[in-house]
């Protein structure tokens, strides 16, 4: 019914009109996605160790599971170019939900981290490749610093409030309850996308033959040294938030740290988008790069939980400045690649996990030599000076 609403709807409105009832669909379920894994997602490693791995053994299972993304990207592209960027998304929040379910089960059963991994894998390399192919699609390249703002917005505003749920959540009661949470609200973000048919043309054929690689040498430097600031950020710091710098309530105290840093991140999207569309794209992203270097630098050597805080609320806007600015530059950059966007989007999804491979696969070596909190430290340093590398890219603004 609501399909056939749609139809009826795409013979009275213009294909503007119904770009943005697509990207209002995407808004809606990214939002409510965001919030429901932002429960849990930074808390993942720390549960992890919590239920008996060291730090080598998460090492590995992350290397496992980029590993696998990378393997998969290629087929995962034919996979969205046949069906479509919503049925791939859907299928992949499907995949979440089980995921999901392997976690909140693991302190009974101790799944196997290759099974673990391989369903982390699956579910967010086939969303993320769908998620880039959708937006740069039906975005308006005009407005798509403020387009590109609201989506942050909404994301941002799902992230406060999901570290901070979550820590009490597991302070009151118990980590998995917020997972549990966390599976019902993927598989309801799932919903809005099933409000309209694809906005893409489905049963696409991919092929290499004719794709410019030569154009996406510097794009492919970029998009690695992105993926090894993102794993620093994202991953290595709340973990080393939560072993050396939290002393009770880790969960509460790690969410409370993650919400502070994005809410002031929050405040500032809109200048962000606004300055983007205006061209200043390029500035953007060079000054939040190195902002974001020196920060994190300094992150691995934080000794107290205030460091932690103060560091956290300097380091993510600076982090967002240069996530809108490049993904802007790089939504532009794909819709240079006519009948080949859907390869230029496989290829840089694929360096960017092959990367994050290759960054856990340093960091599991360094958690075999080193202590435990020395190889943490190494793995922050190494990030923050791979980000600079993002700067080497030649998008237009």
């Amino acid at each position: 019914m609501i399909t056939h609403l749609s139809d009826l709807i795409s013979h009275r409105y213009s294909w503007k009109t119904i770009k943005n009832s697509d990207l209002t669909e995407l808004y809606v379920s990214m939002t409510i996605k965001t919030l429901g894994l932002s429960l849990i997602g930074i808390f993942l490693p720390i549960y992890l160790y919590e239920n008996g791995l060291g730090l080598l053994q998460i090492a590995l299972f992350y290397m496992m599971a980029y590993g696998i993304r990378a393997l998969i990207d290629y087929p995962v592209t034919h996979f969205t170019a046949r069906f479509g960027p919503k049925h791939a998304m859907t299928i992949a929040n499907m995949l979440l939900g089980v995921f999901l379910i392997f976690l909140v089960t693991y302190p009974a059963f101790h799944w196997p981290l290759p099974v673990l991994a391989l369903f982390d894998a699956l579910s967010a390399g086939l969303f993320f490749t769908a998620y880039h192919i959708e937006f740069s699609k039906i975005q308006h390249t005009k407005s798509a610093g403020h387009e590109l703002s609201r989506m942050f917005q909404l994301s941002k505003i799902a992230g406060v409030l999901g570290p901070m749920i979550g820590g009490l959540i597991a302070y009151l009661s118990d980590i998995r309850m917020a997972i549990v949470v966390a599976i019902g609200m993927v598989f309801a973000s799932g919903i809005p996308l099933l409000a309209s048919k694809e906005a893409v043309r489905t049963r696409q054929k991919i092929t290499l033959k004719g794709f410019a690689w030569a154009k996406v040498k510097r794009d492919a430097i970029a998009s690695a040294a992105l993926g090894f600031e993102q794993v620093a950020g994202m991953i290595v710091w709340p973990l080393f938030i939560a072993l050396f710098l939290v002393g009770e309530s880790v969960y509460l105290g790690v969410g409370f740290i993650a919400s502070i840093g994005l809410l002031v991140s929050l405040l500032a999207t809109k200048v962000y988008g606004t300055l983007v569309d205006k061209g200043e794209g390029r500035k953007v992203l060079t000054i939040g790069t190195v902002v974001t270097a020196a920060i994190g630098s300094l992150k691995a050597v934080a000794g107290s939980f205030g460091a932690a805080v103060g560091l956290s609320m300097a380091s993510d806007p600076a982090s967002l400045a240069v996530r809108m600015a490049y993904t802007k530059g790089q939504y532009a950059k794909s819709s240079e690649f006519t009948g080949y966007r859907d390869v230029y989007w496989g290829y840089m999804m694929f360096v960017s996990n092959l990367s994050r491979m290759l960054f856990w696969a340093i960091l599991a070596l360094f958690a075999f030599i080193l202590a435990e909190k020395t190889a943490l430290q190494a793995g922050l340093l190494m990030g923050a000076l791979a980000g600079l590398l993002v700067l080497v890219n030649r998008f237009k603004y």
